[in-house]
């Protein structure tokens, strides 16, 4: 399974990544990135649903996941990182998303989808693009 996020946001799921946090920022202990989704399941989300909705289930899912840890962590290092605060903006987040303040990318590519085609003019043959 991939895990990839891109920041110039050319696919819905980098935008969804945006959206949720999930941009491999966060560092484990050895200094390896830390994701909360595999490229599959946000991919499967977009498909599935239209993209606002996709990204307040996958928001949902982090409520859901986060919830059953331990409200604070600290490292040896020092990090302190506080579980419900993201909680919150994971909750508020799907909130925006399901009253239409969040919407799907500008192009009208989802998810890999795409279409080609011809184009022609009246009385021009075997022009395409």
């Amino acid at each position: 399974m991939a895990t990839t996020y891109e920041p110039a946001l050319p696919t819905p799921r980098d935008r969804a990544r945006l959206l949720l946090g999930d941009t491999g920022v966060l560092l484990d202990a050895v200094g390896a990135r830390v994701w909360f989704y595999q490229d599959e399941t946000l991919d499967a989300l977009i498909e599935e649903f239209k993209f606002a909705e996709a990204v307040a289930q996958a928001a949902d899912g982090l409520c859901s996941r986060f919830a059953q840890e331990p409200d604070e962590y600290q490292d040896e290092g020092g990090v302190r990182v506080r579980w419900n605060e993201r909680i919150e903006q994971w909750k508020t987040l799907a909130k925006k998303c399901r009253a239409g303040e969040i919407g799907g990318p500008k192009s009208g590519v989802a998810g890999s989808r795409y279409a080609t085609g011809k184009l022609a003019a009246p009385g021009v043959e075997n022009f395409s693009l």
